[in-house]
């Protein structure tokens, strides 16, 4: 077994942030978790994590923006996993508001993640009663997208 270089883990920490390097960690908790899943489905479960983070900095919700992402990311586990989110998230230590709104209750976190959901299903009529709700224009929201599948292309 291959020993963890302290130097290396410091290192990362520097130059990404911690917030990063939490992303990073936990996009490779969920790639491993969904091998047997196509590429896509990894794909699209990153490109809307960073489409929650983004449109919830754009809303200012800094303070949170990890949360954000995770929130996006965990959206699809149970794609990842064929179980029922309810059962998922009760063996998940997230944070209520994030486990609230992953169960489709209503709160800051759903809203962005509804918003989300929509635009990605070309909902319009609920995205754009969300939208104007959270005050942001629909060609905000979809630089913020195109950014964000940019972003996914790393894959």
């Amino acid at each position: 077994r291959p020993a963890i270089d302290v130097e290396m883990i410091d290192l990362a920490l520097t130059l990404l942030g911690e917030a990063d390097v939490r992303k990073w960690l936990s996009f490779i908790v969920l790639s491993s978790m969904g091998s047997d899943k196509p590429l896509e489905l990894i794909r699209w479960t990153i490109i809307r994590a960073k489409f929650c983070e983004s449109i919830a900095a754009e809303l200012d919700y800094t303070g949170d923006l990890p949360n954000f992402f995770l929130m996006g990311m965990f959206s699809m586990v149970d794609a990842f996993l064929d179980r029922p989110m309810e059962e998922i998230l009760a063996e998940l230590p997230l944070a209520p508001p994030l486990k609230a709104a992953l169960l489709g209750n209503p709160n800051r976190f759903r809203d962005v993640l509804q918003l989300v959901i929509d635009y990605e299903r070309g909902d319009w009529k609920y995205f754009d009663e969300i939208s104007d709700h959270l005050k942001l224009p629909g060609h905000k929201i979809t630089a913020l997208y195109m950014d964000a599948v940019e972003w996914g292309k790393f894959l």
